[in-house]
């Protein structure tokens, strides 16, 4: 081979293996993009055109994801317990609705930094395709798991028991899998939304002949939409207009609650990948809001309110040890934000108080080494020394980080619980009303591939920048 030649193929493997990595990295679809980077090169360099060819890019993916899949693989091997969370998506292709299913590992690593990566992308349903519980089950022993999964965050639905079930199987599950099933928080506060929302379906209707623009199905979208409407409507009023002040009057209040509840969740969700102790404060402080709404004297306002938390109760219910246990291991909380949320009324919430710490202390058992236990509790010093301040910018992982020596036990415990996903999406995905949509820039891709950029994406991007 000549020289020249050799010359031409470095820079031909270079150039593709850039591509490669544009398009496994970066959320760009392989075909137009391909093309777009041949005609800006090849103008350039002629001669490395014949190394960006479609089919050749694709394979160089799909063999950049082996070679990263090992990596991450080894990675999870090591760790002790492993959340998951699995979300089910939908795109439409002609005319049809196709679903995804979206399964992802959330852990907190050596550096305490929190990790979401995807490890299954794939389309579930039909005659020819998996059901989602298959998937997730499937997805689990590929990936060596079954003897680690600690939790399972779920937006849709699939048979969470049965997956409960062939991990239960490998492994003792902690308060016998009390905690294992995590119902998404985004999706319930959603739910909780709409509910107010189907109190002025009506009006709604009647608001978007009032300039109503197409936007994604978010429910803060649907407030600004219906302030919108609001204020052109007062503007038809002052042109002599004599619309229905009392239905459009319940347009404002339920607007006004919903404005609220946005405030609060905007704490929560603005974090792209916020850490379990965020939640608790968050959801008591809308409860607390609701509450008092619904001892209003306007009959509306109290129905609405009592509508909402009918909902956000009964997830209140059921979920709460997971995030109360979270919230325990942020040291400007500790027992207090609990006691607080379950305070000795006399109707038994004080008894959930203990039952959190009592909780606490068995899990804390479980984590205790053979060696560890004749020294002193590092949960009881915890407990004894006050909350620290409040401060701006607090990293609660950082926190951890720098206290892990003093706490050593504890601080294991922390890494679990800090990293399960209280809800599945945050940011603005979040505040879906309807199913999330899948990435439209791989669904057109042959199922492998799609996988494969899927998980790369995640596996470089995935990771808590704080």
């Amino acid at each position: 081979m000549s020289m020249v030649n050799q010359i031409d193929e470095n820079k031909g493997e270079k150039a593709r293996q850039y591509l490669v990595e544009l398009v496994c990295y970066e959320s760009v679809p392989p075909g137009r993009f391909c093309n777009q980077f041949k005609d800006l090169v090849g103008g350039l360099i002629p001669s490395v055109l014949a190394y960006l060819d479609l089919a050749s890019v694709q394979h160089k993916c799909l063999k950049l994801y082996e070679e990263e899949h090992s990596k991450v693989k080894e990675v999870l091997s090591n760790l002790n317990q492993i959340s998951l969370s699995m979300d089910l998506l939908v795109y439409e292709k002609l005319g049809e609705q196709h679903e995804y299913l979206c399964l992802s590992s959330h852990f907190i690593d050596d550096k305490w930094k929190l990790r979401k990566w995807v490890l299954h992308y794939c389309e579930v349903y039909g005659s020819e395709l998996k059901h989602p519980t298959v998937a997730v089950l499937e997805s689990i022993k590929d990936w060596d798991m079954e003897c680690k999964v600690f939790s399972l965050t779920i937006g849709g639905e699939i048979d969470t028991d049965m997956v409960k079930d062939q991990v239960q199987g490998r492994r003792d599950l902690a308060l016998d899998g009390q905690l294992f099933h995590v119902r998404c928080c985004g999706d319930m506060i959603s739910q909780m939304v709409q509910s107010g929302f189907n109190m002025i379906d009506e009006n709604i209707l009647d608001a978007q002949f009032f300039g109503w623009s197409e936007s994604l199905p978010l429910w803060y979208n649907t407030s600004t939409k219906l302030y919108d409407a609001l204020q052109m409507k007062e503007d038809l009023v002052f042109c002599g207009d004599t619309p229905s002040k009392g239905e459009w009057g319940k347009v404002r209040r339920v607007r006004k609650m919903v404005n609220q509840i946005y405030k609060i969740t905007k704490g929560l969700f603005k974090a792209k990948m916020p850490t379990a102790n965020l939640f608790l404060p968050r959801l008591q402080e809308i409860r607390t809001y609701l509450t008092q709404e619904a001892t209003s004297s306007d009959v509306f306002v109290k129905a609405l309110a009592e509508t909402m938390l009918k909902t956000l109760n009964k997830y209140w219910n059921d979920m709460y040890l997971m995030p109360a246990i979270a919230a325990f291991l942020d040291p400007r909380h500790k027992m207090e934000l609990i006691e607080s949320c379950f305070p000795n009324l006399g109707n038994g919430d004080d008894e959930k108080a203990a039952y959190v710490l009592q909780t606490i202390r068995r899990l804390y058992d479980g984590y205790v080494g053979p060696t560890e236990k004749p020294q002193n509790s590092d949960l009881d010093l915890y407990l004894t020394e006050p909350v620290i301040p409040v401060t701006e910018n607090f990293c609660i992982l950082a926190w951890w980080k720098q206290n892990c020596s003093k706490y050593p036990v504890l601080s294991r415990m922390a890494r679990d619980f800090l990293a399960v996903p209280i809800s599945v999406e945050t940011s603005y995905k979040a505040y879906y009303t309807e199913p999330r949509g899948a990435d439209e820039t791989v669904v057109s891709l042959e199922p492998e591939l799609m996988n494969a950029l899927m998980c790369t994406r995640s596996w470089k991007l995935g990771y808590n920048k704080h």
